[in-house]
């Protein structure tokens, strides 16, 4: 992909030395002209002109993007894009930023280059939405990951306004991984419903803050959807979860936090692993013991897991 500049440069100069206008090229060539263009270059061009605007929101070209990472916080927005061309990855993002004298700054990031656009008045949230929407609208192949973060738990506003995006979406967005850091269970649902579930493979779900004890997560409504139920793979860290094992059973490997352990408990879970068709894995973790003795008599000794002050402990079936 070159830079839009090169590109357009290149494309100016040839149709001024004709009579053609630009803006009545034949569908085809325009077309074919976008298919030269990063997502970013495609952003640009469309806030050019009318014409542009429209003929790209009909067209709606593919983005071909590999992942999309989205970080809030309560002055800054990043998003992060990573293209199917990894060489240049770590450069392909913009940030949206609040300016402490009112309006905000847009930084684009990309390969060697830093572009930055200051505006005056405006909301730096609002700038950051209108960019998603059209992402997300020309996103069309399987994203290879899907990621969001709130970075602090103190951005109801934001948060509120990024989940009425998902719910407006007339459409799944396509994505083998979804990774959610969130503060509660009531940020997940409105990200996970709008993933394409035939093509969900991995949930991971990470909780911020800092807590006494993990705070419980109620997969009984997550356990119902369909990209709960067609996902393989599941790793929760920071919650404890409850009513699980009907709602886990299916998955291959899952690692998640329990905040009591009993027999009943591990009992059931190493008779439901030999009853799957397939090698299953369950890493799990977990503050306290109900009749320690009769639990470790029956599992061995579990690992410590100083980090997070708890005890690990991995069950696997022999298929």
């Amino acid at each position: 992909m070159m830079s839009t500049f090169k590109f357009l440069t290149k494309f100016w100069v040839c149709f001024s030395k004709s009579k053609i206008n630009v803006i009545n090229l034949p569908e085809n060539a325009t077309k074919k002209v976008l298919e030269y263009l990063d997502f970013q270059s495609i952003l640009i061009l469309r806030k050019t002109c009318k014409y542009f605007r429209n003929f790209i929101d009909d067209f709606q070209p593919d983005f071909h993007l590999f992942s999309i990472e989205i970080s809030v916080n309560f002055k800054e927005i990043s998003l992060k894009i990573f293209s199917n061309n990894f060489e240049h990855w770590k450069k392909n993002y913009v940030e949206y930023n609040r300016n402490s004298n009112g309006g905000y700054s847009v930084v684009w990031f990309k390969r060697n280059e830093e572009k930055h656009k200051i505006m005056d008045s405006g909301d730096f949230v609002t700038a950051f939405l209108e960019d998603l929407k059209i992402i997300f609208q020309h996103q069309k192949s399987v994203l290879n990951s899907f990621s969001v973060c709130f970075e602090e738990e103190d951005n109801v506003a934001i948060k509120e306004e990024l989940k009425r995006i998902f719910q407006n979406k007339n459409h799944f967005l396509k994505s083998g991984k979804l990774r959610m850091i969130v503060k509660d269970q009531n940020d997940v649902l409105p990200v996970l419903e709008k993933i394409d579930p035939h093509e969900l493979k991995f949930i991971e779900i990470h909780r911020i803050g800092t807590y006494e004890e993990d705070p419980l997560l109620l997969v009984d409504h997550l356990g119902e959807m369909d990209q709960w139920k067609n996902a393989k793979d599941l790793r929760i860290e920071g919650f404890c979860i409850s009513n699980y094992f009907d709602h886990i059973s299916h998955f291959k490997h899952v690692k998640f936090s329990l905040e009591t352990i009993t027999l009943e408990l591990i009992s059931g879970l190493k008779d439901g692993l030999q009853k799957c068709p397939t090698q299953t894995r369950y890493t799990f973790y977990f503050q306290q013991i109900e009749k320690e003795k009769e639990v470790l008599k029956f599992i061995g000794i579990p690992y410590s897991e100083t980090i997070c002050s708890a005890y690990g402990m991995v069950i696997q079936s022999v298929n």
